[in-house]
């Protein structure tokens, strides 16, 4: 779980900067930006659509389990000599038949015929990705259950994300329905302290910080937003002088 609480010096002086030029009280400047900053952490945090990380699990899923389409839909049989004979065995799910076949073949022959183990793809994947060339695994009598497993995988697709878009709802500013998942983020809002007026943004995805410490999602989205609303007071600011013709 990773807090984030708007609290960095470059970021805080940012905020004084803008509280002056654009007159606003230090809570609603604190509030206006927390908003801004969630939907800006919600846009830095992969994917950036549902298809997109869908499309990113089957890929990472096919590159360590080889499925039977595979065969038909990418792999030649006009380039082997065991073309026929390893079509039918693919199709009939005859494990014994397709090892056979792979370990006299010089393509195929790294290629395990076993059952499916879900861990195999854990175990492989590297900071979120499958860094592994080819697939090492088939499970040619458990393609239901490779099937099965990348449905999973699809359904968590963008968990870390709604973790700063329910922070964003939670400020006022509705997300995608496909990042509706209660829990995997929260705001803890004290703009309206008069003292010191503050929010804290909270992604409670655990896995959060390990994506976070290879994309700098978080400082990437600190400095963005402070840049952007000092631009945005300065542009207001000509906006206001024109129209009093004082530029």
């Amino acid at each position: 779980m990773l807090s984030l609480r708007i609290e960095t010096a470059e970021f805080i002086s940012k905020l004084q900067t803008y509280k002056e030029l654009t007159g606003k009280a230090m809570g609603e400047v604190i509030l206006e930006q927390g908003r801004l900053l969630a939907i800006r952490l919600t846009q830095l945090t992969f994917p950036k659509t549902a298809s997109v990380g869908k499309r990113r699990v089957a890929i990472d899923v096919g590159k360590v389990y080889l499925q039977s389409k595979w065969f038909t839909d990418i792999f030649s049989f006009r380039n082997t000599k065991y073309g026929e004979r390893l079509q039918n065995a693919v199709r009939s799910r005859d494990a014994g038949a397709v090892t056979d076949i792979f370990q006299n073949s010089p393509k195929l022959n790294l290629i395990r015929v076993e059952p499916f183990d879900a861990s195999r793809h854990a175990r492989l994947r590297r900071d979120g990705r499958i860094k592994i060339p080819n697939p090492n695994s088939f499970p040619v009598a458990d393609q239901s259950k490779v099937r099965a497993y990348e449905g999973r995988r699809k359904k968590n697709v963008g968990t870390a994300k709604s973790g700063w878009a329910a922070c964003a709802s939670a400020l006022g500013r509705n997300q995608p329905s496909w990042l509706n998942r209660s829990g995997t983020g929260k705001v803890e809002n004290h703009s309206a302290d008069t003292e010191k007026p503050y929010i804290v943004l909270t992604n409670t995805v655990s896995y959060f910080s390990a994506l976070d410490s290879k994309a700098h999602i978080v400082s990437r989205a600190l400095e963005g937003r402070g840049n952007d609303m000092i631009k945005s007071a300065k542009l207001a600011l000509k906006r206001a002088a024109k129209q009093a013709n004082l530029d």
